[in-house]
């Protein structure tokens, strides 16, 4: 029989009572550990949580000894949180958050597959026709592929609480929450009925259209934004007579002589609209089409497959 030293059996000894103490970090735990902190006690989280104070407790004493650390101090009133705990509590929302995707990651890779949501705002398919969509669904069939359209805003929303993967918007979304790469650009054109006195013009400038009565796609369209920032800048409101969420009316009105429109360059090709015509505008306004999703999911396998078809036929 071998025997240890006295200080080696004591070694021994602690390095076993460490480990059978370690837990796997969860999201229950971050969950029960954030009530306590909101509450300041420990049976007022218990009852929001209907559990027991006892198993609440025994919840927070082994993040505590994961952490090596005391997050609560008892008081009459209930508990305070220490240094450790309002730093836990400032991560607790992201930890959680990522110990779920993890989680719904790990069941993707189980299943072979998974969800893979695609969202796109209106006006999109106008150039992205629907066969590139239908040939990726056809070559990867692990994937349950959705799409759907929607408003430019709600897309951005969307992909920003993760109930889409992917999103294709017009113009740039402003949240570092998100991956955003320019997928294609086009030009931002006017078009004029034919008796207009722009109509023979090859170019016209933004302060020419100061007095000109303006019709546009409404506010739920990113050209509506950008054509009233540009004007903005140039110290003038256009003069809008008329507002639509379609297209074709627009072009009708514009053929009615109803005023002049603010248009993306290749929707004179769609509509083909007899009396009016684009001209090109001075200022280089225009319609970019941006690929969107969260920061953490950009190298997971369905968005690197959709990212890189949509990309090819662009260019």
């Amino acid at each position: 029989m071998r025997f240890l030293p006295e200080n080696g059996r004591n070694r021994r000894r602690k390095i076993r009572h460490i480990r059978k103490g370690r837990k796997d970090l969860n999201t229950k735990e971050l969950v029960y550990f954030k009530t306590v902190y909101e509450e300041k006690s420990i049976n007022q989280a218990a009852k929001k949580l209907y559990i027991t104070s006892q198993g609440l407790g025994r919840n927070i004493r082994a993040l505590e000894t994961e952490f090596q650390v005391k997050l609560f101090e008892r008081t009459k009133k209930g508990v305070e949180p220490t240094p450790y705990a309002e730093l836990l509590y400032k991560k607790t929302g992201a930890l959680i958050q990522q110990l779920e995707e993890l989680s719904e990651e790990f069941a993707k890779l189980k299943s072979g597959g998974g969800k893979f949501r695609i969202g796109l705002s209106y006006g999109i398919l106008k150039i992205l026709p629907m066969k590139v969509i239908l040939e990726f669904i056809r070559e990867n069939p692990r994937f349950q592929i959705e799409w759907r359209e929607y408003l430019n805003e709600e897309v951005k929303n969307m992909v920003l609480s993760s109930d889409l993967d992917y999103g294709l918007i017009v113009g740039e979304c402003a949240s570092r929450e998100l991956i955003q790469r320019k997928v294609m650009s086009r030009k931002i054109m006017l078009l004029v009925y034919k008796d207009h006195p722009f109509y023979p013009l090859e170019q016209v400038e933004l302060d020419m259209l100061k007095e000109e009565k303006i019709l546009t796609m409404d506010e739920d369209f990113h050209i509506y934004h950008v054509f009233e920032e540009a004007c903005r800048k140039r110290g003038f409101y256009p003069k809008i007579a008329d507002k639509t969420d379609n297209g074709a009316v627009l072009y009708r009105l514009c053929e009615e002589k109803q005023g002049v429109a603010p248009i993306m360059d290749f929707t004179t090709d769609i509509y083909k609209t007899e009396g009016v015509r684009e001209i090109p505008l001075k200022e280089d306004l225009r319609w970019d089409v941006v690929s969107i999703c969260r920061r953490e999911n950009q190298e997971s396998e369905p968005i690197e497959k959709f990212d890189k078809q949509i990309k090819k036929y662009f260019n």
